[in-house]
């Protein structure tokens, strides 16, 4: 029988110092652990075990080992009996990998300088997949996609600033039929407040909320579903679909009372403001907008039809999440010694609470803001017809209106007209003063003329004399 159980989740966390009360032994296997993990060990670190596992491991049938750090006085394993368990054409790389990809060795050494340098809790676990999906990750791009598709959403959930997180994977084939990936991760700086106020520290506590957990467990699952893209596709038809009614001169021929509803939005959307559906400016407005959407689609078999395929795609998932909610899990969230996954299944038994899944209801709340903001857009875009049209009329009926603009355009000739007049006077006496001014200039180069032609006859008789 399949089941449908599709993931183990393991999480568990190494905190920078052991309690309080821990006796010598415990202080010292947690100073062993400690630098396991934060890669500051002259032996075997996190590191080694993620990208090498003893040949022996290869067997289908072996158990899946809790990735924990080895007994202090255990003799390492020769190089001969080890192996590298990523696949074949990436041996040449880190080996390493996060939701942006594989992990350069320049990147990687940063991020054991972080590890090294981390006073906080350092995170570490595996996910292993069954043997009917174990194909889904059987490649590097597809692990990455899955931890793309995953983990950002379990940090925000789990309230840790996904910018801040190094993060660490890889992927391990010993188990053809059960491939798994080990993770760890840690926060880069200190980025809360210490108790003094003075300066800031890492996250104190160790322990993820049950919600971040609840909602990993469903979005692996999620992950792994076959129709998980068909859920988007189907949307993204009924939005194109929507926008395709909203031509306002259809409307105007085919459905004036819809035409009237987006008039009337146009007419009372603040002038200023925010318009967008989500924004609280628009609160006053949805009832409205969610009510002109339903008109939209009924009024057009083919975008009525896409918005159903949205909804039969969206109950599947719904069905797909109370299934996989259905089903106990193997979950730790705190450090273990080594035991099989067998052991572990025996002693916890963990049941994901329904109350902390919200994913169908996010979904739809998304489908609603994209459909109302395709119709704001629309009775935005027809705003500035209202001073001058209105349905089934070329010219508005508003006789105040009408006097308006009358009463306008006659202000606005007479203005013109009297511009004009003051435009030609002044025009016209300023050319009556040039002219005479050039005729009294015309008048003082004569007379200066006669005066000069006086002065040489003048000269010239006192030179003859």
């Amino acid at each position: 029988m399949i089941s449908n159980q599709p993931i183990v989740f393991n999480l568990q966390y190494t905190p920078y110092r052991p309690p309080r009360n821990a006796t010598k032994e415990q202080r010292a296997r947690h100073a062993h652990d400690r630098a396991f993990y934060d890669m500051t060990a002259e032996g075997q670190t996190i590191l080694d075990y993620m990208t090498r596992e003893d040949k022996a491991a290869d067997a289908e049938d072996a158990d899946e080992k809790v990735p924990r750090a080895p007994p202090e006085n255990s003799a390492p394993v020769p190089s001969e009996k080890r192996y590298p368990t990523i696949l074949e054409y990436l041996q040449k790389s880190t080996r390493v990998f996060n939701g942006k990809g594989m992990i350069s060795q320049e990147e990687l050494a940063y991020m054991k300088q972080r590890a090294a340098q981390n006073k906080g809790n350092i995170w570490h676990g595996y996910i292993s997949f069954n043997k009917q999906e174990s194909h889904k990750i059987d490649t590097p791009e597809k692990c990455i996609a899955f931890i793309k598709n995953t983990f950002g959403t379990f940090f925000k959930a789990a309230h840790l600033n996904e910018d801040n997180i190094d993060l660490m994977c890889s992927l391990h084939i010993d188990r053809p039929h059960h491939l798994h990936i080990h993770y760890s991760f840690w926060e880069k700086a200190p980025k809360y407040r210490s108790r003094d106020g003075k300066g800031f520290e890492y996250r104190r506590r160790g322990e993820l909320d049950k919600a971040a957990i609840d909602n990993m467990f469903v979005k692996a699952g999620i992950w792994v579903s076959e129709q998980k893209e068909d859920l988007y596709l189907t949307r993204n038809d009924a939005i194109k679909e929507l926008k395709r009614t909203l031509s306002y001169a259809r409307l105007r021929r085919e459905r004036k009372d819809i035409c009237e509803d987006l008039l009337g939005l146009a007419r009372d959307l603040p002038p200023t403001g925010r318009l967008a559906y989500g924004s609280k400016d628009m609160e006053p407005f949805r009832e409205r907008i969610d009510a002109i959407t339903e008109k939209l689609f009924g009024s057009d078999p083919k975008a009525r039809g896409a918005d159903l395929d949205f909804q039969t795609e969206l109950a599947r998932r719904r069905a797909v999440i109370k299934n996989i909610c259905n089903q106990p899990y193997l979950f730790s969230n705190r450090n273990n010694e080594p035991e099989t996954v067998e052991r572990l299944a025996q002693r916890y038994h963990y049941t994901i609470d329904d109350k902390n899944i919200h994913i169908v209801e996010d979904i739809e709340a998304d489908y609603k803001r994209r459909l109302g903001n395709a119709v704001l857009r629309a009775a935005i875009g027809i705003k500035p017809e209202l001073l001058e049209r209105n349905i089934g009329h070329e010219r508005a009926s508003d006789s105040g209106l009408k006097k308006l603009i009358h009463t306008s355009e006659k202000r606005t000739g007479k203005i013109a007209k009297q511009f004009l007049r003051d435009f030609k006077s002044m025009v016209s006496t300023n050319a009556e003063r040039a002219r005479n001014r050039l005729r009294e200039i015309e008048e003082e180069l004569r007379r200066q003329r006669g005066e000069e032609t006086s002065g040489e006859s003048a000269r010239e008789e006192a030179y003859r004399i």
